[in-house]
């Protein structure tokens, strides 16, 4: 009897042990990706830093406007302003809110505090960025005066950190694979929309929003590494092993 209860209690602390080391293997594998996807992202970002900004190259954003001229319309506008709209703070602060007091009521603490940092490190990350290129913003704008710089795109970089936290979300629910990908294929979708209606209401250059979603990139390739390397809570612990009496 006493004996079967050590086989059980060695199985189960074996297969802790097994999804322990599965777990440090995909950390790594994680870590790695994210490096790799912050090195790439950071480089075509500086590249079109140094091209836009400090060579003030812009045969790439005028083609793009020209691209684009042929259906901007009222229609499109209305449609764009709509897009545009979601990446703004007047949108995203208020989702951001109602997202971590939904996290804190589940009491997902470790969540909360994860998204609740990447919005507000992004968002500080976005003004000094901004302030430091000072790239003005192109002169026939189609949407409302914008005061501050347009280098990189704000709603690109704030959009496509929400529609990731947003899949993150999504992949711990229960909803299937299937469901899963989808509803992932389909907010990167519409943060690159949010992207592109800032082309089309020329509040910014092409290069400007593909910067935006390089940032972008690069801050999420940050935080994943630093979730990785941080220590999680482990509230799972290994059985105590019975010692057997043979006197019995």
């Amino acid at each position: 009897m006493l004996t079967n209860v050590n086989m059980g209690n060695d199985d189960r602390n074996h297969r802790q042990q097994t999804t322990t080391k599965s777990n440090k293997v995909g950390n790594r594998r994680n870590i790695l990706i994210a490096i790799a996807v912050f090195l790439v992202s950071i480089t075509a970002f500086g590249y079109l830093a140094h091209e836009v900004v400090q060579e003030k190259e812009d045969m790439f954003d005028s083609a793009t406007f020209l691209l684009l001229a042929p259906y901007t319309n009222k229609f499109t506008l209305i449609i764009m302003r709509g897009f545009s709209f979601f990446g703004s703070h007047l949108f995203l602060l208020p989702a951001y809110a109602l997202i971590v007091l939904t996290l804190c009521i589940k009491r997902h603490w470790r969540d909360a505090v994860i998204i609740s940092a990447m919005a507000i490190s992004s968002y500080a990350l976005m003004l000094i960025l901004k302030d430091y290129f000072h790239r003005s913003r192109p002169n026939l704008r189609l949407a409302q005066i914008v005061n501050n710089y347009s280098f990189p795109s704000g709603h690109a970089f704030s959009s496509f950190v929400f529609a990731t936290m947003l899949i993150h979300l999504v992949w711990q629910s229960r909803w299937n694979n299937k469901e899963k990908y989808v509803l992932s294929a389909l907010l990167v979708l519409f943060s690159a929309i949010i992207g592109i209606s800032r082309i089309v209401l020329k509040v910014h250059y092409a290069s400007d929003v593909i910067a935006g979603f390089c940032i972008g990139m690069a801050w999420i390739a940050f935080i994943v590494c630093l979730n990785a390397l941080s220590p999680k809570p482990n509230n799972e612990k290994a059985l105590p092993k019975t010692t057997t009496n043979d006197n019995k």
